[in-house]
């Protein structure tokens, strides 16, 4: 299904939800807060209207093939890119969602070892890396993340032991 034309949806003044899986949705506005685009086989990059969905709260995008940059959405509390083909060391652009509180960045190819800056998402209540190629030991940042509530780190190739930072989760 392609998507044309919007227009219609601005009328519908007290909506915060729209799912839209499986279709080509080329036209938003800033009114969005929910936006799940999960298994559209997408395999480019974001387009760039992206960047005007400034009240976006939750961004879903499982089960595609994205593996470009998230534009700096900073009112994003969930992100959801499970499932995807990112084949890089944990982007850099994540520290711009100081307020997230679920990240799902599971089975993807994400590698290189856990950075410090894990630290600044104070916010985040689940972080899910498991199914990646992460490696090194797991960084003792993670411990201060004093709202984390689920974390899951498995299949990847972490070493050494568990920093004992996690016991003041």
């Amino acid at each position: 299904m392609v998507v044309d034309n919007l227009e219609w949806l601005s009328h519908l003044s007290h909506l915060e939800h729209l799912d839209m899986s499986k279709v080509n949705l080329s036209y938003v506005s800033n009114w969005l807060q929910v936006l799940n685009l999960s298994s559209n086989n997408f395999n480019s990059p974001l387009p760039d209207w992206f960047s005007s969905l400034s009240n976006l709260l939750s961004l879903i995008l499982s089960h595609n093939s994205f593996q470009g940059p998230i534009p700096n959405l900073t009112a994003l509390r969930v992100l959801g890119l499970a499932w995807n083909k990112f084949n890089l060391t944990l982007p850099y652009w994540l520290n711009s969602f100081k307020h997230l509180e679920h990240l799902d960045l599971s089975n993807n190819a994400f590698h290189g070892s856990l950075p410090c800056q894990l630290e600044n998402l104070i916010n985040l209540k689940d972080l899910d890396l498991r199914g990646n190629s992460f490696y090194g030991p797991i960084a003792m940042s993670i411990g201060g993340l004093k709202s984390l509530r689920f974390l899951d780190l498995s299949d990847n190739n972490f070493n050494g032991s568990l920093p004992e930072s996690l016991g003041n989760l």
